[in-house]
Parts: C-alpha cells; sequence; structure tokens
C-alpha cells in the first residue's frame, strides 16, 4: 500500500469507520512509514483542535468572530443544495 494510498484512508477515518481490512493495512503501514505516521497525528490533532474549538461558546475576545443568523442560514442552504447534486 502506497503513502499516498494510506492518507486518504486516513482522512478518509476521519469521516467514517474504515473496515477492518482498512484499518490494519493502515496500523501495518504506519508501523513502518514515519512519514505517514507523522501525518496521521497531525491529522488526529487538527481533528481535536477543530473539534474543541467548535463546541467553546463565543466569548466576548472573538464576539465579531459571531456569524450572522442570516449567514448561518445561507451556508446552510448552499451547503444542502450542494448535497442534492
Amino acid at each position: 500500500m502506497s503513502c499516498k494510498d494510506v492518507s486518504s484512508l486516513i482522512s478518509l477515518g476521519q469521516d467514517q469507520r474504515l473496515s477492518f481490512r482498512e484499518r490494519m493495512m493502515v496500523r501495518v503501514h504506519l508501523f513502518f512509514c514515519e512519514a505517514c505516521s507523522r501525518f496521521s497525528t497531525q491529522i488526529h490533532f487538527l481533528d481535536k483542535v477543530v473539534t474543541k474549538s467548535l463546541r467553546k461558546k463565543p466569548g466576548a475576545e472573538n464576539k465579531d468572530a459571531v456569524l450572522s443568523e442570516e449567514a448561518r442560514q445561507r451556508i446552510l442552504r448552499a451547503m444542502d443544495e450542494g448535497e442534492q447534486k
């Protein structure tokens, strides 16, 4: 399995559960490949940081970073339209 294949599976694994076979192939590759191991660590770290930041409620220091309800609805509509295509 190539590094390109493994990096794709690592990324895919953030969004959905990989099959047992895919998980085992990735683990074996990560055991031998330092670059892909680093990539996996970085992806998992970024996922945790983003997830944690999304759970935080906006405070006074970043109140300007909050979307208006109108903007939020516009983005949700655009996302729904994109999924329907």
